[in-house]
């Protein structure tokens, strides 16, 4: 009874234990990239925080596409095309315009106006219009507040860096021209990952290739906000009106036409993913060589066909040799050793005589001596008219012999 209690007790205490313990909370890392998601790497607080910056401008979301807003007509309610006080923002996982909605974004660009772009992986045509070059990187996980993104201070002219933990993209511009680009930001390595191409007519593109500087779990991180505003004071005070184009976020893969080739060629850039790929293209090869053989049912083995010749003529000679009719049977006899002769030597046998003897045991390997005793007591019987029983035995075992030996 007492140990029953025991094990009660030990019962009950891990049961409160276990339920007094809190879940611990895991972090939700799913990249969205929305607007409407409060996700730690969703863009909920980027977006709405545009109206407190922008107080006098015109706030909106749109999933149109660039071709949608011809330059004969108004791209915004607010600000007309070649005023220049209209902005777009673009953040997506993947940017890949066909040629037409990059011109199309371009022409907008030309008419003075302000784009946002910030993108993981963007469209080699688009950045080669710009002369622009990207390295692309791996994704990794900060536990602590280790990444590091520095960002251009209008104010200081100098670089202010802000720390974070989570997700991270160290990819920067390799190549640009410096006539016309600036840069405004870099990555934990010093590499620039945040450039203005600015144009004579206050057109502008901004280009930041860490989307994450612009998600909830980065800007409510500590102060990180600032470099949100930092970001977007390179805007011209002239600004009327902001749109917060999702077009690519839904379409990205559509207007592509080698989306399955990028997504192959990303793949190979990450190790993991590549070595997997090659293991699995090995499997399938030896699958192929080793599955496709063609399958077919064991053959039995045949015996070799036994010589019926010989047996058919046991069972003559048994015949005969029970009737007693000993005569006919040694001629029987005489006329199947000749015709094996014949048939399996290739020896004619019309004229049996010394060159006969020589020949048959040239190809048989038997003795004259013993071939000449056999053709003379076959001769002998055959002339007798009448041969006894141990005189057609002792003629049988001479043949069998020969037969055996030839």
């Amino acid at each position: 009874m007492r140990r029953i209690l025991t094990i009660l007790f030990i019962l009950s205490i891990t049961l409160i234990v276990g339920c007094s313990k809190k879940e611990e909370k895991k972090l939700n890392r799913n990249i969205s990239l929305w607007k409407n998601d409060k996700i730690p790497y969703g863009t909920w607080f980027a977006y709405n925080q545009l109206q407190s910056l922008f107080p006098k401008a015109k706030i909106t979301s749109s999933k149109k596409s660039p071709l949608e807003y011809p330059e004969v007509q108004s791209i915004f309610n607010s600000a007309e095309p070649g005023s220049g006080k209209s902005a777009r923002i673009i953040i997506v996982r993947e940017f890949m315009p066909s040629p037409n909605e990059r011109q199309a974004l371009l022409n907008y660009v030309w008419e003075g106006n302000q784009l946002l772009l910030s993108a993981f992986d963007i469209d080699n045509n688009f950045l080669d219009s710009l002369n622009l070059k990207l390295k692309n990187a791996e994704f990794s996980f900060e536990e602590d507040n280790t990444a590091v993104s520095s960002i251009e201070n209008f104010e200081t002219f100098a670089l202010d860096s802000f720390y974070y933990p989570g997700f991270t993209y160290r990819s920067n511009f390799q190549e640009y021209d410096s006539t016309y680009t600036s840069i405004l930001g870099r990555n934990s390595n010093g590499k620039a990952n945040f450039v203005r191409i600015q144009y004579s007519n206050g057109g502008a593109i901004y280009i930041h290739s860490n989307p994450f500087v612009f998600t909830n779990f980065f800007l409510l991180h500590k102060d990180n906000r600032t470099y949100y505003e930092l970001a977007l004071s390179q805007f011209p005070e002239r600004i009327q009106s902001i749109e917060w184009n999702e077009y690519f976020r839904n379409n990205s893969s559509r207007n592509s036409k080698n989306s399955v080739s990028r997504a192959l060629s990303w793949a190979l850039k990450q190790p993991a993913l590549a070595l997997a790929l090659l293991l699995l293209l090995l499997l399938l090869i030896l699958v192929y060589f080793f599955d496709t053989k063609r399958k077919q049912r064991k053959i039995d083995e045949k015996p070799p066909l036994r010589n019926t010749s010989l047996d058919f003529a046991r069972t003559i000679g048994q015949l005969y040799y029970q009737q007693h009719n000993n005569s006919n049977l040694v001629q029987k006899m005489a006329q199947h050793f000749y015709e094996h002769v014949r048939t399996h030597l290739n020896i004619p046998s019309t004229k049996v005589d010394d060159s006969f003897v020589s020949l048959v045991a040239f190809k048989t390997g038997i003795e004259q001596a013993e071939l000449k005793s056999t053709l003379y007591l076959m001769k002998q019987l055959s002339e007798q008219p009448e041969v006894s029983d141990e005189e057609v035995i002792l003629l049988n075992n001479k043949l069998e012999s020969f037969y055996k030996q030839a």
